[in-house]
């Protein structure tokens, strides 16, 4: 930036040894670095590096351009039975890999506060390393070793040594209270994000990618996939479709936004970039001008199965506590315990027709294939490839239709019965049962 005025210490990952030869991959743009004694190590894609100027960091943010994506079906690795005996090194992210910078991160509420109780100058980035780290108070790291510490939170020594005599100092002093508003509001803080749009070439949005907040430089990466939204539980832990399809080869943009305490708010930054297979596909799948129009009947089917097998486990969830529930009824107890009972055979009807017979399964005896099945196969069978869904997988999306045309009466009607008996049942003096 200033032709070598100012150096700064680049080691992420490296360790403290001599590097005796440097080379530049110029198609990648990767460094190569031999050390000779440990190891050699690549630092992939440093391009971004060069729009590097004094100008350009004094902007708040900036995102830079993406290299061409390169597309292809990743193979399993792993060491196999060899475990730690062979090494290989991690791979840097497949897809399209994004490289951002930001003048200065977020700093919460509470780092704020921790700030103005310990020190005066401290950082508040070190301050959120550490938070990161799972030091939630500043006091907690007057026990540890500092120099482990160091190389644990990659914070430089220097650093951690003069926060730690800042925090002895301050144990003296008074902290006062914020007040249990200000500390509510804390905990009720929503961790700020960077979002990146990408777009196809028809304005279509295909992804939504979470970035860091954080001050530097930054990369999140696409893999190249595009999620058909299905129907997920309210209670699960990550929320995402796990049908997806391979991006078309094509330009794309991404645009640069960010999110703070729940307010979005768009940078202007935006970059264009290439989607393109390694190699061309030996054959042609005749079915290929069919594939979009199915991939979003089949999404559309999962979204419709999936919503009705969530309503019948929960019905199936209160038949079961019906059961229990007939204890305390009063009145016709034979003719509710035999509605119950009656129910409890439609239930495990209904869970042969959509799963198949459980005890077949058991010793892999073979069973007439179920709409489970049926679906699993029309959605499942193209993964593994670029060639696309087949006639075979469209025929099995058929048959999974129709199961499950014929499939939905029966639910709806076994739903509708379970909830009168449950009327039934509280009339007669039974608990109330919560979903």
């Amino acid at each position: 930036m200033n032709q070598g005025e100012k150096w700064h210490k680049f080691s992420a990952g490296l360790p403290t040894i001599p590097v005796r030869d440097l080379a530049i991959q110029k198609r990648e743009n990767d460094l190569v670095l031999a050390t000779f004694g440990r190891s050699f190590y690549v630092l992939d894609d440093y391009s971004p590096l060069r729009e590097l100027n004094e100008k350009s960091i004094s902007d708040q943010a900036l995102l830079f351009a993406p290299r061409k994506a390169l597309q292809y079906n990743q193979m399993n690795g792993g060491s196999g039975s060899s475990g730690g005996a062979t090494y290989s090194a991690k791979n840097p992210p497949y897809g399209a890999v994004f490289t951002y910078y930001l003048k200065e991160g977020y700093t919460s509420k509470k780092a704020k506060r921790q700030k103005a109780e310990t020190f005066d100058k401290a950082d508040p980035s070190l301050l959120e390393k550490l938070s990161e780290a799972g030091y939630k108070t500043p006091n907690s790291i007057l026990k540890e070793d500092l120099k482990k510490l160091a190389k644990k939170t990659d914070i430089e020594l220097k650093k951690l040594t003069k926060l730690a005599k800042a925090l002895e100092d301050q144990k003296s002093k008074d902290i006062p209270f914020p007040g249990w508003k200000a500390l509510d509001a804390e905990l009720n803080e929503s961790k700020p994000e960077i979002v990146l749009v990408i777009k196809n070439s028809s304005g279509e949005t295909v992804e939504q990618l979470s970035a860091p907040f954080k001050k530097g430089i930054n990369r999140v990466s696409w893999g190249l996939n595009v999620k058909l939204p299905t129907a997920v539980k309210a209670t699960a832990k990550n929320n995402y479709s796990d049908i997806w399809t391979m991006a078309e080869p094509g330009t794309y943009t991404v645009s640069m936004y960010k999110r703070v305490e729940g307010a979005l708010t768009d940078l202007g930054l935006k970059q264009q970039f290439e989607v393109e297979r390694i190699r061309k596909n030996t054959l042609t799948n005749p079915m290929a001008s069919k594939h979009k129009a199915y991939y979003e009947s089949i999404a559309e089917l999962t979204k419709k199965v999936r919503t009705y097998k969530h309503k019948l486990n929960k019905a199936n969830n209160r038949v079961e506590a019906y059961q229990k529930n007939l204890k305390y009824i009063n009145g016709d107890r034979a003719a509710l315990t035999k509605e119950v009972y009656d129910l409890t055979d439609r239930m495990n009807a209904l869970k042969r027709e959509i799963g198949g017979s459980p005890s077949r399964a058991e010793v892999g005896e073979k069973d007439n294939v179920s709409l489970t099945s049926r679906l699993y196969n029309a959605r499942g069978g193209w993964y593994p490839s670029s060639y696309g869904p087949t006639e075979l997988h469209m025929e099995s999306f058929k048959m999974a239709t129709e199961l499950f045309n014929r499939l939905q009466p029966k639910v709806e009607a076994y739903i509708e019965k379970v909830t009168s008996v449950g009327k039934q049942l509280e009339d007669a003096g039974a608990p109330i049962l919560l979903d």
